[in-house]
């Protein structure tokens, strides 16, 4: 009688518990298998893991997710001993050794991401390797590497698209502020997507829309604007209280929408109207409501908010 697949996976799972460990491409799914719902502790009490020396591209995704989500729900201890499985493993091509090296970010072993970045991605403008590479400075001591990683990555990406254009299908551009910092090499959704209304729109219509991000205060962006078609749909995602009260990002994003000419949802100033910084003007006279008034302090980079809040801590008579 054939067993079934749960039989199957006890079996295995019970053969892993016992300690039979190779180091062959079978035994990765083993391991995938009595890992793939397992919590932290589980990981951590299990016995010393083999070292695997070939994957194939499956397994090695299937890793890199679990150990993503392990270190992203910061238990980097568990994620640390997932990733040391392939800690000795060769790339055999280099898209292979792109998710390696995003299992040992991911792992936190910066170092062996930083090697695989130098031996196969350093003289590349790919993506993905420019995603690690920023992440890898982000995690670093120096935010000026950081910033300067992330700026370099919107001027190569300033209009991103991931998929082939369907045309049947109307283009809807995204206009972004560039990100100050990257750092999750796999995050390439949210930097281009995420946030306020858009992101809930690339959610829910994942397929109704061509979606385009454009980066509109990267040092490419007037160069880059006159190479794609114009859009049928344009959003702006420069909304919130912050960005509307930076001049050069509301005039950078004002002058994307002037290049086409056409109307614009979330258009920098009718969203500065009902902005937080302007609740105070909108509410006032209002009775029950009491809407602080917001000041605006200058934030160059990352490194500024120390400062930031001391200054503000100084108008207080108790700490923010």
């Amino acid at each position: 009688m054939l067993a079934s697949r749960h039989e199957r996976a006890s079996s295995r799972s019970k053969q892993f518990r016992q300690g039979i460990h190779m180091t062959t491409v079978k035994s990765l799914d083993d391991i995938l298998l009595h890992f793939e719902n397992a919590g932290p502790s589980e990981i951590l009490t299990s016995p010393a893991l083999p070292k695997v020396m070939s994957a194939a591209p499956r397994q090695l995704k299937l890793l890199r997710r679990k150990i993503r989500t392990l270190s992203s729900s910061e238990q980097q201890q568990a994620a640390a001993k997932l990733g040391a499985i392939v800690d000795g493993m060769t790339p055999a091509s280099g898209q292979e050794a792109l998710v390696l090296a995003q299992i040992a970010f991911y792992a936190g072993n910066d170092v062996r991401a930083r090697r695989l970045w130098e031996a196969y991605g350093r003289n590349l403008s790919l993506r993905g390797w420019m995603l690690l590479d920023a992440a890898l400075a982000a995690r670093g001591t120096e935010p000026e590497s950081a910033i300067a990683k992330a700026a370099a990555y919107a001027n190569e990406y300033t209009v991103s698209s991931f998929r082939r254009p369907d045309p049947d299908k109307p283009n809807l551009y995204v206009l972004k502020q560039q990100p100050a910092a990257i750092a999750d090499p796999r995050a390439i959704t949210s930097i281009h997507f995420g946030g306020n209304l858009i992101s809930q729109v690339v959610d829910r219509y994942p397929d109704r829309f061509n979606y385009v991000s454009v980066f509109v205060d990267s040092a490419a962006t007037e160069r880059k604007l006159s190479m794609v078609p114009a859009p049928d749909l344009l959003v702006s995602n420069v909304v919130n209280g912050e960005s509307l009260g930076d001049p050069r990002l509301v005039e950078a994003t004002e002058a994307v929408i002037r290049h086409w000419n056409m109307p614009c949802i979330n258009n920098p100033r009718a969203a500065a109207m009902t902005a937080r910084n302007r609740l105070a003007d909108l509410l006032d006279g209002c009775s029950d409501i009491i809407a602080p008034e917001t000041v605006f302090y200058k934030r160059d980079d990352r490194s500024a908010d120390e400062e930031i809040l001391a200054e503000i801590e100084k108008s207080f008579e108790y700490p923010v």
